[in-house]
């Protein structure tokens, strides 16, 4: 539940000029970052990330062999959002258990990653709704159910990204003769990792900053946040690939806690940039409509639409 008057005229609205107006703006943005808590709760997002990502990494590596997929078809996506230091860490794990598909590993991992992702989720959600300005309107065990299958749904859009990003350019190599393509067509979407990466990056902030927090938004109002924090992500990625060899050397002499350090420390400006994205839409929202509406989820939303109309 907001803070503000609710019956307060939204920016755009208001008697006043545009210079007002966008002066009007970025007060709201200063003022909604730092009730946010940027800062702090990046921190946390970053911990539960760093929990959850070897988990995912197995559930991911078990998964793909089902597909009959290679890893190394989506390295080339994978390695345009992570930086280059990051990424030699993270592949060798999957290159690994794709060697050989272990059930037994498969439910082990899907548990550990149901725990720790979940739980990363949940900070996720409470970090967005405290920059969206709505209190929590859940109890434990239904906040709890709402994570798990969010951070089933996540785990389910990413393994249909790769297969995706894999199986992409075989579909288009068979449909050349049939539809008498251009054969240039073919590799170009083999050349375009930067577009491809970074559509499934803003479709998969879109559902984050939609479908995770506790809010009535629409879903405009969060693609300028989705759009910022998808060009971010992929110019940190650059930018720390490039701070890491010229002035993080060091790091790499303390071997596997160096990794864990420039790891942690990525999660925490990719989690600096995340939560930037979600007070720009609570911004947009408030400027154009308003205060923000809290709701107890979109999935609780949904089942009561249901029975509405079923009465």
């Amino acid at each position: 539940m907001t803070v503000d008057n609710q019956n307060q005229l939204p920016v755009v609205k208001q008697d006043l000029s545009r210079r007002q107006k966008l002066i009007a703006v970025v007060k709201l943005m200063m003022l909604r970052s730092s009730e946010a808590s940027i800062s702090d709760n990046s921190k946390v997002i970053a911990y539960y990330s760093l929990l959850s990502i070897f988990p995912l990494l197995i559930v991911i590596g078990n998964i793909l062999p089902y597909f009959q997929l290679d890893v190394m078809s989506v390295a080339d996506y994978v390695q345009t959002a992570v930086p280059p230091t990051i990424f030699d860490k993270i592949m060798p794990v999957l290159q690994s258990l794709l060697k050989k598909r272990n059930d037994g590993l498969l439910s082990v991992g899907i548990l550990g990653t149901l725990w720790a992702a979940s739980m990363g989720i949940n900070a996720l959600k409470n970090s967005i709704n405290r920059a969206y300005r709505v209190e929590k309107v859940q109890n434990f065990v239904l906040k709890r159910l709402i994570s798990l299958g969010s951070t089933l749904l996540l785990l389910l859009l990413l393994v249909g990204l790769i297969v995706v990003f894999t199986f992409g350019q075989q579909v288009l190599e068979l449909l050349v003769p049939i539809f008498n393509i251009p054969k240039t067509y073919v590799n170009i979407f083999s050349s375009l990792k930067w577009p491809v990466t970074g559509i499934a990056l803003f479709l998969l902030l879109i559902f984050i900053y939609f479908f995770v927090p506790n809010v009535k938004m629409r879903l405009r109002s969060v693609l300028p946040g989705a759009a910022l924090t998808t060009v971010g992500w992929l110019i940190l990625a650059q930018a720390f690939s490039l701070y890491i060899r010229y002035f993080g050397t060091s790091w790499n002499s303390y071997g596997a806690i160096g990794a864990v350090i420039i790891l942690l420390l990525w999660l925490n400006y990719s989690a600096t940039i995340l939560m930037v994205g979600a007070v720009l839409n609570v911004v947009i929202e408030e400027a154009l409509h308003g205060h923000v509406n809290a709701s107890r989820g979109k999935v609780h939303d949904f089942i009561a639409r249901r029975r509405d109309q079923n009465e």
